[in-house]
């Protein structure tokens, strides 16, 4: 864990202020640097490597030369001596620089920083095995330019944590490699699935933040440790986790007796271990013990013979610490058994495996292969002495996928889970996006079972590492901003924090697919089996998978209004979050019954014999009415009518009533009830078909089947009336199609000013946005009284699932527009006025209207829309030409 940075500034505060010596500027600053991201930590060595590569572009574009990189780790490396005081320990040893004065690394010249950083290279290569002792070449002569940017480096990082860390040097190494892994990128997601062992190397490189590793060994290491306690990290990449293991060992042999010198003797003969398939990355995990063996009170030259590079030579070496045949080699790292296994194993989803890999992982952890890192979680697990605990961050979607049900199956069967911590994203400093959404886990053995057989209280005192202990804690981090600070409280404390569960693995036997739902209650499941599913009320469909759409695809406004409903034919397709009501933008090439499609689809699967169906699936289904929901939805189950007239596609599969009123079933299907409960089903961003299919329904009566419908009817309208006012550009647009007559009826509202109409179109969102919450919220709470009504749950079952829609609804709401967002929608929409109308604008108008958009509109029109949407506002502004003379900077935005 990171340390406790609010009991530290406290002490730090009282000092400085009855010393007085610092203003009250510069005590606000020194206590910000204390709490300073690691990702603004890194932003500057990230600003180091490119002043010192001189052309900031190139390295961003190209691999670095591994001389340059080898110059970088060593200058990082002095940097880490340096800041713990130790730096005059090279030189002593090595008598590589002379200087009368005290040694200040800030006075260094360029050749005498060179002397340094060779010297520091030399030892580390000598220490490191043969295998890797010639990954990397020697560090270059520094130059005085280079040596500038070392020194600016050290003066902005004097204060930052990160960089007293041998850690340090392996976040130089993953910085100077980025440009690597963005090339491996390209060549996982080509179409050619061959994958080198190099490009698995780098896609895969992602170093694990210290507050994650800390957080781990804490709670996989125990305090004191037998003189045999050994770790291993099967992916160690630089030793992100093996260094501040070495220091959890030291710390507590030298505790129980040892001499500092007995204890980095046996923590280097075997206890700490580590293999990798990269191997510049095992010359930076001995570069690292180098330093940090500088920095013992008597510095010594040893080597940690545990640490070992995975030779390509050997067999399967893609499979690297997958590989089981290691299991007969008792002298090597993967022959043994560990107290610890520490470890962020790589990431790679089946679609992007490669053939090779792919058939690898099939013949060697069949039920695993469809994910890189289940199988080696997997492997660790089997790496572990009776006893022992595995520690390692991965991703999240091995708690709920359903294809990783036989790893769940085994976590509760064999093994004893003790600590899940769900962290979500933006884990990674160094990665942007939202795709690594991540996993904190401590695994140990099954604790035997109580004598009595019966299960253990959840509400009894928890301690991690308990061997009798049958419950694990979970904690939710997802919406803390503060990751390490909120985890830190939730361990303190867990019993108050709010996002914190005491769970028993054997009731996760009962969920679908065995997964770990762990913010759930228990009555829930009681719904599932009890309740009909929701295939008994509504056919549920999948729809039509063009296999090009570009080809067969386009928006309704591309294609000739004649060809409409003769060959282009309304297309549903997904349309995320969006409930209630969405407008149909898109048209299919279905002429002649789609004969092209199909003729595509012999063309592209020979292998299927013309059996065009298993493709363009359920024709018969086409052009009725219904219901359609999102395949993909970042955000929660998302249903929404569906008209008669349209075909619907794979991203937006439909709903066809049996027994039930539609509207009833859009109301039911947009409750939090069937959020949560399909979010049960499936917790990924994918509702397959036959989610929706085994969805618990309520056998609503005539008269609650009446109200839903109403309350159904008054979301659409609301939902429309928030479309036409919100998204004008498409109303405007399927105007032209005389589908949508939306352009007539907003005109129609301005009977003063445009400032007058602005003002009234800002009341109809806001009215149209609480009215559809509200209305909602109706739905829910009606939906739940049916529960109680028709008594399926008993009265403490009824309270807890009461409690769990109310306090985590399964529908995310539409967060509402900010004053600024109104009025930049609203100019656009009366900038678009057609020529038609423009005499209905007074000089006032004018003046007003062109004064906002000079300000708002361009810059909106850039952040806001795709391009096909600005071409599609370029091709009706040209229409209104007379109108834009009098607004230059919607002229200019356009063009």
């Amino acid at each position: 864990m990171s340390p406790n940075w609010q009991s530290i500034s406290a002490k730090m505060c009282q000092e400085l202020r009855r010393s007085a010596l610092l203003s009250t500027i510069s005590l606000t600053l020194v206590l910000t640097n204390l709490r300073i991201s690691e990702h603004t930590q890194l932003l500057q060595l990230k600003r180091l490597i490119k002043a010192a590569a001189g052309d900031s572009s190139k390295s961003d574009q190209k691999p670095l030369d591994t001389a340059f990189l080898s110059t970088i780790v060593c200058l990082t490396a002095l940097n880490v001596l340096a800041r713990n005081g130790c730096l005059q320990h090279l030189q002593e040893l090595f008598s590589v620089v002379s200087t009368p004065e005290p040694f200040d690394i800030f006075s260094l010249e360029p050749d005498q920083l060179s002397a340094l950083a060779t010297a520091l290279f030399q030892r580390a290569t000598k220490l490191a095995p043969a295998t890797v002792r010639n990954a990397m070449p020697a560090p270059l002569s520094i130059t005085k330019k280079q040596c500038t940017a070392f020194r600016n480096f050290l003066q902005a990082t004097n204060t930052f944590p990160l960089f007293a860390k041998e850690s340090a040097i392996a976040h130089a190494y993953q910085l100077c490699a980025q440009s690597r892994r963005k090339i491996a990128l390209k060549q996982v997601q080509s179409s050619n699935k061959e994958i080198a062992a190099e490009t698995l190397i780098s896609f895969t490189q992602l170093y694990t933040p210290g507050w994650v590793v800390e957080t781990l060994i804490e709670n996989t290491i125990p305090e004191r440790c037998q003189k045999e306690f050994n770790v291993i990290d099967p992916a160690c990449g630089g030793g992100n986790f093996l260094l501040p293991a070495f220091d959890h060992l030291l710390q507590s042999f030298t505790n129980e007796g040892l001499s500092e010198r007995e204890a980095v003797e046996l923590i280097a003969d075997g206890l700490l271990c580590g293999v990798d398939l990269d191997p510049h990355a095992v010359w930076i995990t001995h570069m690292a013990l180098t330093v940090r063996c500088l920095r013992l009170e008597a510095p010594r030259e040893i080597q940690f013979k545990g640490i070992q590079l995975l030779s390509p030579a050997e067999k399967d070496n893609l499979l690297g610490s997958l590989d089981r045949s290691y299991d007969s080699q008792p002298d090597h790292p993967l022959g043994k058994r560990y107290n610890a296994v520490l470890t962020n194993p790589p990431y790679i989803g089946r679609k992007l495996l490669s053939r090779e890999l792919k058939q690898l992982l099939k013949t060697h952890y069949a039920e695993d292969s469809h994910d890189i890192s289940v199988a080696f979680t997997r492997r660790c697990l089997e790496l572990l002495k009776d006893n022992g605990r595995l520690g390692l961050i991965t991703q999240s979607s091995i708690l709920y996928l359903p294809s990783s049900r036989p790893f769940r199956e085994t976590l509760i069967n064999s093994h004893r889970p003790e600590l899940v911590i769900e962290a979500g994203t933006g884990i990674f400093p160094l990665q942007s996006g939202e795709k690594i959404d991540s996993v904190i886990m401590v695994i140990g053995q099954k604790a035997e079972k109580q004598k009595s057989g019966n299960p253990r209280d959840e509400n009894q005192k928890y301690e991690i590492g308990n061997q009798e202990n049958e419950n694990c804690l979970f904690i939710n981090l997802r919406a803390e901003d503060d990751k390490p600070l909120a985890l830190g409280r939730a361990l303190r404390e867990p019993g108050r924090f709010s996002n914190a569960y005491l769970r028993s693995l054997s009731a996760f036997r009962r969920f679908p697919n065995c997964q770990f739902n762990y913010s759930c209650p228990q009555a829930a499941l009681t719904l599932f089996e009890k309740l009909p599913k929701l295939e008994e009320f509504a056919d549920v469909r999948q729809g039509l998978a063009t296999t090009n759409n570009a080809r067969f695809v386009r928006f309704i406004w591309e294609v000739p209004k004649q060809d409409l409903c003769k060959i282009w034919f309304p297309y549903v397709k997904g349309a995320g979050s969006k409930r209630w009501y969405s407008p149909i933008l898109n048209v299919v090439n279905w002429e002649n019954d789609g004969a092209e499609i199909k003729t595509a689809v012999s063309e592209a699967y020979p292998y299927l014999k013309g059996k065009v169906h298993w493709v363009v699936k359920n024709e018969k289904h086409y052009f009725r009415e219904g219901l359609s929901f999102s395949f993909v939805n970042s955000q929660n189950f998302a249903a929404r009518l569906m008209p008669s007239g349209c075909i619907f596609d794979v991203a937006a599969s439909a709903l066809f009533p049996l027994k039930i009123n539609r509207l009833t079933l859009l109301a039911f299907l947009n409750s939090s009830y069937a959020g949560k409960m399909a979010h049960l089903i499936n917790p990924t961003i994918n509702f397959q078909v036959g989610d929706v299919k085994r969805l618990p329904f309520i056998p609503f009566s005539e008269d609650e089947c009446d109200e839903l419908a109403k309350l159904a009817a008054i979301c659409i309208e609301a939902s429309k009336t928030l479309m036409s006012e919100r998204d004008f550009h498409i109303a405007l647009v399927l105007d032209n199609t005389n589908d949508l007559p939306m352009l007539e009826n907003i005109l129609s509202k301005r009977n003063s000013s445009v400032e007058a109409a602005f003002q009234e179109h800002c009341t109809s969102v806001k009215e149209n946005d609480r009215l559809l919450e509200s209305t909602e919220t109706q739905i829910d709470k009606f939906v739940l009284s049916t529960l109680e009504t028709k008594r399926i749950l008993s009265p403490g079952e009824y309270d807890e699932i009461e409690k769990w829609l109310l306090t985590a609804s399964g529908r995310a709401r539409t967060e509402p527009l900010s004053e600024r967002e109104y009025a930049e929608r609203s100019l656009f929409r009366l900038a678009l006025i057609p020529s038609s109308q423009q005499n209905k604008l007074s000089a006032p108008d004018i003046e007003w209207l062109e004064e906002a958009l000079q300000s708002t509109i361009p810059k909106w029109i850039e952040e806001r829309f795709a391009e096909f949407q600005r071409q599609q506002f370029s091709a009706v502004c040209i229409d209104n030409s007379n109108l834009l003379r009098n607004f230059p900077a919607l002229s200019q935005s356009r063009s």
